[in-house]
């Protein structure tokens, strides 16, 4: 299995790429003939000095780099992808999440209709898409981004806003802004001014030696765009394409339809919740039904966040809803209640049900700790609970750049608004991470919990107790 080669930019040996249609190959980077010296006694030959890497036109770096970008479709948006061996495109995980075929098309018109998506990194926000061999398509270069200074040249090439069924890839320019970090998660961040719209994620950042220094995947500050540099996506790709998981979250994937079209299930507070995943054909109208002693509350979402409805008519405990399969897609039901205490009840509907796992939920936490957690669905609520005698105080931090940390520190029985509330009081790379400090008025088991505030997003984070 071929690895991604990072090559340092100062020492890279390029040619001009004839320009020409998107369809035409890169020509191979060759070495000027060297004419070998006649040895003798006294004299011997002096060794070739070693290229030096210039700036390419525009032009020549598209030439370059735009055949080994592809456009991916699915079921609900596009992104862009890029091309790092035959086999392997990397994207951004939000771009084909939840689905395991996209649809692929090169510039030259070349199409793979269902391409597996391999893995994903839900934490860096990577995807490992598989194609068929013998396509003949080049693989983009790499190379490693450190060194470069502030202000230099940078392009982005991808698919930005496409409608086409069969779109050409674009370019913009800009320059490098700044470099950030995510610590935490040991991720580096190029940022640039160069446009960036929808359908741009999973496109390649490229330095003006026309070689791939970062995959592009958020808009930062409405204006700004960051790639995570290439050394970390060579990295972490390598480990989905192997299946090391590290901190990557690739196993986490939707439920699939179960057997079963009614489920028993117990909330132990207000927090507490259930996911359950429907998956029905186009047109569809679903039945949900659930009972249960407690006041039950239905939300329902598909799986692009998009918010449909909710239902709480009854402070009985029945509820009923349905709703229409208007997209080829899952829909995430999620189960709550309005009690604090421990609620049994049953749902049913008019398809099947799959029972959503949710590992992060009731884990202890302990004083000292990070630990990496997952948004599994849209409107996910990860509940912990933490441990504090009276007088305590703890600091928590939730880090994420895959969505606007909501954090919450509650006291089981408490019947009042929740006694420590934050949304961007942590700082962080876009300025939304969340950060409590506590203390304890009595002690007790807290529960803490993380959450998107926009109840929309996925994808990983840490969560730090001191």
């Amino acid at each position: 299995m071929r690895r991604l080669a990072l090559v340092p930019i100062a020492l890279a040996t390029l040619a001009l790429a004839a320009c020409g249609g998107d369809s035409d190959p890169t020509p191979a980077p060759t070495a000027p003939p060297t004419t070998e010296a006649t040895p003798t006694s006294e004299v011997t030959a002096a060794p070739t000095p070693e290229p030096t890497a210039g700036p390419l036109e525009p032009r020549d770096i598209f030439a370059r780099v735009s055949p080994s970008i592809a456009f991916i479709e699915t079921p609900i948006g596009t992104g862009s992808a890029i091309l790092i061996d035959e086999r392997w495109l990397v994207s951004n995980a939000h771009v084909v999440w939840p689905f395991e075929q996209v649809r692929v098309v090169f510039g030259d018109g070349t199409e793979f209709i269902d391409a597996q998506v391999h893995a994903w990194d839900l934490m860096a926000d990577l995807a490992a898409i598989r194609l068929p061999e013998g396509h003949g398509i080049p693989p983009a270069e790499f190379a490693d981004p450190a060194g470069l200074p502030t202000g230099s040249e940078l392009f982005l090439i991808g698919y930005p806003a496409e409608t086409e069924e069969f779109p050409e890839p674009t370019i913009s320019g800009g320059v490098l802004s700044r470099v950030r970090s995510w610590d935490v998660a040991g991720l580096t961040y190029i940022q640039t001014d160069a446009a960036i719209t929808g359908g741009q994620s999973g496109g390649a950042l490229v330095s003006d030696t026309g070689q791939v220094i970062g995959l592009s995947g958020f808009k930062f500050a409405g204006t700004f765009g960051l790639a995570l540099a290439a050394p970390i996506v060579e990295e972490r790709t390598n480990n989905l394409i192997d299946g090391t998981d590290v901190n990557s979250f690739s196993d986490r994937r939707l439920a699939r339809n179960s057997t079963d079209n009614a489920i028993d299930y117990r909330l132990s507070n207000f927090y507490d919740q259930r996911a359950f995943i429907v998956r029905e054909p186009l047109g569809a109208t679903v039945d949900i039904d659930v009972n249960g002693l407690n006041d039950a509350v239905i939300d329902i979402y598909d799986t692009s966040g998009v918010y449909i409805t909710t239902f709480d008519e009854s402070a009985s405990g029945f509820e009923s809803a349905n709703f229409e399969i208007d997209l080829e897609i899952p829909f995430v039901v999620v189960a709550k209640q309005l009690n604090i205490g421990l609620g049994d009840f049953e749902i049913s509907g008019s398809g099947e049900l799959a029972l959503q796992s949710d590992p992060d939920d009731g884990r202890l936490l302990r004083r000292g700790q990070t630990i990496a957690g997952n948004m599994d669905y849209p409107a996910d609520v990860d509940m912990f609970e933490l441990d504090l005698e009276a007088g305590e105080t703890v600091t928590v931090r939730v880090e994420s750049v895959n969505f606007d940390p909501d954090l919450v520190i509650d006291a089981p029985d408490n019947t009042e608004d929740a006694l420590a509330y934050d949304d961007d009081g942590g700082s962080g790379i876009f300025g939304t991470d969340a950060a409590l400090t506590f203390t304890a008025p009595t002690t007790d088991r807290y529960i803490v919990s993380v959450a998107d505030v926009n109840f929309a997003e996925t994808g990983g984070y840490f969560l730090i107790v001191d």
